[in-house]
């Protein structure tokens, strides 16, 4: 600056005083589940199967959140090649005898997640593990390292569901970056197992059938080559012998239910961040371009409501929204605008632009509250309805790591159907209802509409509203928008 006596010019700057690094920490779960300590746990615990003089490997990562809970798990097989006669990987590898005491799965004991996912049951289905010396195809062993192919084995649980499907690509996401943070062995370099400058050179090889789904172009984060199928064996494809077959290096996964946001559905959980999962946001929203933030309009509110077509559909939604925007009567320099919104009918790109203009999300429990990791931190909140009987904090839990509102309510039912400390609270968990003779049985809430009186709904949404009143840019006073509360 002009007119400064510079003091440190050609000199190191010795840094900001510690106190200004040191961030307050959150509890060992949370950093644990949500921080950096996930990835360093996998890392820190791999386990090579295969002997030392195989000429293939399976290096396989493992973590356990705390005793006693599975162990989860996922892989990368170095060179193998694939044999369309089998339409299987070839792994060309002596298994390991590990020691029984050492507390490490056998490939047999890799966990088996629901949908039929899990590391182990694809090395299962699509790898077949041989010794070397029964090994007959001829591979090339000559590709350099920065030219070597990788291909992200996988299977997803399916297609269609938003929710489940972002948590098998965050997992994915995740165990690249364990990989990217891991050293080759038998090298003297750091470079790391997987790199930025593979991508182009990855592909994703989908093992199950369900349709692709809308979501399937974020399989794409970590992998330029087109997405494909594992094929079906052949019988009329021949292999040349005289031409080696290039070899590629298997990456298996962490299947979706293994991802941390799984943990702590039925709990409060008192996280207030996490590194991994702003992260992986921040990769999605790059993916499509949608960064930076939106500047935002200071006297402007956007609502907007899932309006779901199917199942557990809000009874009489529309007349609650009217309800809604007759009881907001504004400082005419405010304006808020409510929108009802199919988000299953929309690519996915678009949900994403609507998301990114709303300030509040407001819907039934279900797959389409995932987009509130996309509303604006800070600026915005999400109001869930829930169903009656249900106490699902997956979605809480949620908005407290993306630094957004929260606020829900239950749908209307009789006082009896929420369940009391003599069943401890297994009812308001699971959802009941009154049999036909007197008794009292388990309902599913997946397939049953919701039902709430007009003053409740509007009391919830006014709650979120009203809290917004001084958030980001926003700066009026808190009855400025009814003054219901």
């Amino acid at each position: 600056m002009q007119g400064c006596i510079v003091l440190m010019e050609n000199r190191i700057s010795p840094g900001l005083p510690k106190d200004y690094t040191n961030a307050p920490e959150q509890p060992p779960l949370c950093t644990n589940l949500f921080g950096t300590p996930y990835l360093e746990s996998l890392r820190d615990h791999a386990t090579e199967y295969c002997t030392p003089d195989s000429p293939a490997s399976l290096t396989c990562y493992h973590t356990q959140i705390k005793p006693g809970d599975r162990i989860d798990t996922f892989c990368i097989a170095r060179g193998a090649v694939f044999d369309p006669s089998q339409a299987k990987y070839i792994l060309p590898c002596t298994l390991r005898d590990l020691p029984r005491a050492s507390g490490i799965p056998s490939l047999r004991e890799f966990h088996l997640y629901w949908y039929g996912t899990g590391a182990g049951i694809i090395i299962h289905n699509s790898i077949r593990i041989v010794p070397p010396h029964k090994n007959t195809l001829n591979i090339n062993t000559t590709i350099p390292p920065d030219k070597q192919n990788y291909t992200i084995l996988t299977k997803r649980e399916g297609g269609q569901n938003f929710w489940h499907s972002l948590m098998e690509i965050f997992s994915m996401t995740l165990s690249l970056d364990v990989l990217q943070m891991t050293p080759t062995p038998d090298t003297n370099t750091s470079t790391p197992l997987f790199a930025p400058s593979s991508i182009p050179n990855t592909d994703v090889t989908l093992v199950d059938t369900a349709d692709a789904g809308p979501f399937i172009d974020l399989w794409s984060l970590f992998a330029h080559k087109p997405v494909r199928r594992l094929p079906q064996p052949s019988t009329t494809t021949t292999i040349d012998e005289t031409t080696p077959l290039t070899l590629t290096n298997l990456i298996i996964p962490l299947p979706g239910a293994s991802n941390p946001l799984w943990h702590g559905d039925w709990s409060v959980l008192p996280c207030t961040s996490s590194p991994l999962l702003r992260t992986f946001i921040t990769r999605i929203l790059s993916f499509y371009d949608l960064l930076p933030v939106p500047e935002a309009d200071p006297n402007t509110i956007t609502i907007t409501f899932i309006n779901r077509t199917s199942t557990r559909r809000l009874v009489d939604a529309e007349s609650l929204l009217w309800a809604l925007s007759t009881s907001l009567h504004p400082d005419p320099k405010i304006k808020i605008h409510i929108q009802s919104i199919d988000f299953a009918s929309l690519p996915l790109l678009e949900q994403l632009r609507v998301i990114r203009s709303t300030d509040i999300l407001v819907g039934v429990h279900g797959a389409g509250l995932t987009h509130a990791m996309f509303l604006t931190p800070g600026m915005s909140a999400v109001v869930e309805v829930l169903p009656e009987g249900l106490e699902h904090k997956g979605f809480r839990n949620l908005a407290g790591l993306v630094g957004v509102g929260y606020f829900s309510l239950h749908g209307d039912g009789d006082d009896d159907k929420g369940g009391s400390s003599a069943d401890g609270g297994r009812g308001r968990r699971m959802g009941r209802r009154r049999s036909e003779v007197g008794g009292e049985e388990e309902e599913d809430w997946h397939e049953r509409d919701v039902r709430v009186e007009g003053d409740r709904f509007v009391r919830a949404v006014m709650a979120a509203v009203e809290s917004l009143s001084n958030s980001g840019v926003r700066s009026w006073d808190v009855d400025g928008v009814g003054g219901l509360l």
